[in-house]
């Protein structure tokens, strides 16, 4: 009897969809049949990855174009509860992204809808299917550990949201959220553990309060009493080692799953004498930790030439997840463990919050809260004003009294003080005429800073390129002022000792550069071939390294960070960096504006030279109090290694395989000397040239917010 393939649709094409796509296609008799989201671009971009056709910006209408099996919510938690109550209304089987909703209550209904539409509801607790903790779920079962008396669970993970910036996710849109939101995957194991605790006590610390008005805790202690098991949950959301770990004690044995190594190890007694046991256990633990150690690695390389589908635990964790989902879909509504074990979940959550004296925040902010319209037309429209540089060159046009508009797709990004300043915040996307031709009414100057989160040149092309050249069409429709784009001086070759000015070309060979590079030359080449066919008002700025306060001090431009502690430089390091403050970047921009006939110029931006990456990195060690692990490594050698992960993913067919370049590896030693005497001439432009003010403010100011 042939079994018929499921056709499936996903609601929200962000990261996790790329991780749920990847699950399908290791499970037989499912097929990704449609994309939502309402990014259209997004969503296009997850179909084109996975040989998707169909892709929409609603569920309604999804839901309506195709015949669906069944929908993966994808969306923020938020959403949770009404995209699958919509699906399930539809007739479709229903599997939810952790959280399974906010609160108990809403799961509550979601698992009655489903009984009443006779449909199957999970929700993928993916951490649950990782092999080391159903390996340790076995032994607890078997008794192997004896009868537990004591689990502690460690979630030490530096939230990345915290650095990058803006603040608009859900997670940081209130206090409580973060445990339903990352936290949720320790209480899963908590609740699959020991079932719903008799009692909680919870305490959050180290708050810091976000550019969004929200007080964030990067500490949290939970101590649950469930019969006589103390399960204690640690969280750490603030930079770190990284750790992610279950430790259980029993009567007869201990045992660690370690997620963060896929390591699980079991310590019980032998048939010896103490110090004998001691020896025996010792080394058989060594012995254990290297086999998996082994195992890991040669499933990784396997992987990479498509010989397993087990390289990556947090993949398979996610298939596992699917498939146990999937499995249950044949009962349809019989079966609502999942339902309900989603349920207690969150109702397990809430109550820790609620313990630390901390509240969940279900409402994110919308376009009509932010919008405070200014009482005269905004002259300056700024696209990327919630960036590094973007948000400085707000305030600094605040600063010097002038209107400003942004255009976002998501106001809740924007930063308290800017929404508070009186900005114009227009809801919309560069990327779309309609959307540009709205936010460009009134305006006189337009700031390009926007830059797109693009992998492949095709990505490069459609959101950053392609969405620069409709940024001058609608400038052109709208008759501004000036249009002042943001590019780079990775546009050039700085790999031979040579002074670069303006009338250095870019990089001849570009095309052998990396895709950023390609892209940024690109850019510019549209921006001045309009100029000069159609009149485009246009003035290029190539920043060099920005530094500062709101972006991390760990910059690829001074050195290649493996991790925190530990890089590579680029070169021997000893050349003085083309390092500017963003302060001083904004300066320049924003000081354009008063200039007249600029149209068609260009100007780099970089500071005088005074820090070599030895000295930056000597500088940045002090202010975090840290050593660093830091080995000059030539081009060639970089190259090398390069070379050779290309040469595996050519054997292995990896679709992002791209030749490697020496030239782009050798460029980034930045040996040869930035010239910015025109912007210091033409714009009148001081860059800040003390040397213990930008390490003061470029360094250990950046370093202290990094790491508050």
């Amino acid at each position: 009897m042939t079994v018929r393939t499921l056709q499936i649709g996903f609601v929200g094409a962000g990261y996790i969809a790329d991780w749920h796509a990847r699950a399908l296609r290791t499970l037989p008799g499912l097929n990704l049949l449609a994309v939502c989201d309402r990014d259209a671009a997004r969503a296009r971009q997850l179909a084109s990855r996975f040989a998707v056709d169909s892709t929409y910006t609603d569920l309604a209408s999804m839901l309506a174009g195709q015949r669906l099996d069944a929908i993966h919510v994808l969306l923020p938690p938020d959403q949770h509860f009404a995209a699958a109550m919509e699906s399930l209304e539809a007739g479709a089987h229903v599997l939810l992204e952790k959280p399974m909703c906010l609160l108990e209550e809403e799961c509550s209904v979601l698992v009655q809808q489903a009984r009443r539409k006779t449909c199957a509801l999970g929700v993928s607790h993916n951490f649950l299917h990782y092999p080391i903790y159903r390996r340790f779920k076995e032994d607890v079962a078997a008794g192997r550990l004896g009868r537990l008396d004591h689990v502690t669970i460690a979630w030490n993970k530096e939230l990345l949201q915290l650095r990058g910036r803006p603040f608009g996710s859900w997670m940081l849109q209130g206090s409580g959220n973060i445990i339903l939101e990352s936290g949720v995957h320790s209480v899963a194991h908590l609740v699959d553990l020991v079932g719903i605790p008799d009692s909680i006590e919870a305490r959050a610390d180290a708050p810091i309060e976000l550019p969004n008005g929200v007080r964030f805790f990067r500490r949290w202690f939970v101590r649950a009493i469930k019969d006589a098991v103390c399960v204690e949950l640690r969280f750490g959301f603030g930079p770190g080692f990284a750790e992610h770990v279950i430790q259980a004690r029993g009567s007869a044995g201990t045992a660690t799953v370690d997620f963060e190594n896929d390591v699980y190890t079991v310590r019980r007694h032998r048939r010896f004498e103490p110090d004998f046991d001691r020896y025996e256990r010792l080394v058989d633990e060594g012995r254990n930790v290297i086999r998996q150690a082994r195992r890991n690695l040669a499933r990784y390389g396997l992987s990479k030439f498509h010989l397993s589908d087990r390289g990556n635990a947090f993949a398979h964790s996610i298939s596992g997840s699917l498939a146990d989902f999937y499995s249950r879909v044949p009962s349809k509504g019989e079966d609502s463990f999942q339902g309900n074990f989603g349920r207690t979940v969150v109702g397990t959550c809430n109550a820790i919050c609620a313990a630390a004296g901390v509240e969940v925040s279900a409402r994110k902010q919308s376009s009509a809260e932010s919008r405070r319209r200014p009482a005269v037309a905004p002259a300056a429209l700024v696209l990327g004003g919630t960036g590094f540089i973007g948000r400085s060159l707000v305030q600094q046009l605040l600063g010097e009294g002038e209107t400003v508009r942004l255009l976002v797709r998501d106001v809740s990004k924007v930063p308290l003080a800017i929404r508070e300043a009186g900005v114009d915040i227009v809801s919309g996307d560069h990327r779309n005429a309609a959307d540009l031709d709205r936010a460009l009414e009134g305006v006189r100057f337009v700031y390009h800073l926007a830059r797109a989160n693009a992998r492949t040149w095709s990505e490069f092309q459609q959101l950053d390129i392609e969405a620069t050249r409709n940024v001058a069409e609608a400038c052109l429709r709208a008759r501004v002022e000036m249009l002042y784009y943001t590019s780079s001086i990775d546009c050039y070759y700085s790999g031979g000792r040579t002074v670069i000015d303006e009338s250095t070309p870019i990089d001849p060979h570009i095309h052998r550069r990396n895709l950023y590079a390609q892209a940024k030359a690109a850019s510019e080449q549209i921006l001045l071939q309009m100029h000069r066919g159609q009149g485009l008002p246009v003035v290029i700025f190539r920043p060099g390294i920005v530094i500062g306060r709101g972006a991390s001090p760990f910059h690829w431009g001074t050195a290649f960070w493996a991790w925190d502690s530990i890089c590579r430089l680029w070169g021997e390091g000893r050349h003085p960096l083309p390092i500017v403050l963003v302060g001083d970047v904004s300066r320049a921009l924003a000081g354009a504006r008063k200039v007249p006939g600029l149209a068609g110029e260009s100007f780099n931006l970089v500071g005088d030279p005074c820090l070599s990456a030895r000295e930056y990195l000597e500088q940045l060690q002090k202010a975090l109090r840290t050593e660093f692990d830091i080995r000059p490594t030539p081009a060639w050698k970089l190259f090398s290694f390069d070379l050779f992960k290309w040469l595996v993913k050519f054997l292995a067919r990896h679709p992002e395989r791209r030749l490697p370049s020496y030239r782009d590896w050798k460029t980034r030693s930045f040996e040869s000397t930035y010239d910015s005497s025109k912007a210091k001439k033409v714009l009148g432009w001081q860059p800040t040239s003390d040397r213990a003010t930008i390490i003061r403010v470029g360094i250990v100011d950046a370093a202290e917010e990094w790491y508050p």
